[in-house]
């Protein structure tokens, strides 16, 4: 209630001055119905509101250019609140996706491994707080019946919203493994073969991994993802340990 009475009271000098559009006039008459406040307000802006003799004079009412002016720097701040929170969900996305990267690769050089698991909590909150705003502004739409004012704003959030749940659900397609291997070989600097039991695996990965295998029948312990929407894919994400005499030794990889 009390924002209908802010923005009316904004629109009130014009409404007096028959100046603002239709619309506009419809909601401070719909508004008026129910507020005596605003009905006051108004009474005294068409200087119908009886000065009591030795009391203060009425402040004048306001121009229009200034309720223009000061409407505008309204709309104006919430224009850069908006563009600032969507640009912070952007970046901490940014960010994020850069960090998870490295962490794939066993970097842990920029971002350490701590930061990294704090990282996933305040991912996690950037989502819930993307949807707690957009419903906001949902609600906020369905109240007011502004669509217009809004929809910019409401759609970007949809997006965003939409780009991180279908990330979950993609990554959910992921399913991690460990286990003994040995590499039989090292196709290229992003392709390696190896034998995890009985069974061949073909294992995408990154150089800086690939670099540090050695085809001489060392047997190491992996890590690695398969995909269920890819049979036979799968992608080595670390190698941790060189298992010697049944003993694992560590290594950096």
């Amino acid at each position: 209630m009390k924002n209908n009475c802010d923005i009316v009271r904004d629109l009130l000098p014009l409404y007096v001055d028959g100046v603002c559009s239709q619309e506009s006039a419809k909601l401070v008459e719909e508004h008026l119905t129910d507020c005596q406040s605003c009905r006051e307000l108004l009474d005294k802006l068409r200087g119908e509101e009886e000065i009591i003799p030795g009391s203060p004079s009425a402040a004048p009412p306001e121009d229009g250019a200034k309720v223009l002016e000061r409407t505008a720097r309204t709309v104006g701040f919430h224009v850069v609140r908006a563009l600032v929170g969507i640009f912070a969900i952007v970046m901490i996305w940014m960010v994020y996706l850069w960090q998870e990267g490295m962490a794939g690769q066993g970097n842990y050089r920029y971002v350490s491994y701590g930061l990294h698991e704090i990282f996933n909590l305040v991912i996690l909150i950037t989502v819930a707080a993307t949807w707690i705003w957009l419903i906001a502004v949902l609600w906020r739409i369905v109240r007011q019946k502004r669509w217009r004012r809004y929809w910019a704003l409401a759609l970007t959030l949809a997006l965003l919203a939409g780009a991180q749940i279908a990330y979950f659900v993609w990554m959910s397609g992921y399913t991690a493994h460990t286990g003994v291997a040995q590499v039989l070989k090292v196709t290229d600097q992003t392709h390696v073969v190896v034998q995890i039991g009985e069974e061949i695996w073909e294992m995408e990965t990154v150089p800086i991994l690939s670099d540090l295998l050695e085809e001489d029948g060392t047997v190491y312990m992996i890590d690695y993802y398969t995909r269920t929407d890819r049979p036979g894919w799968a992608y080595l994400n670390y190698v941790w340990d060189i298992v010697i005499n049944g003993q694992g030794e560590h290594t950096d990889g």
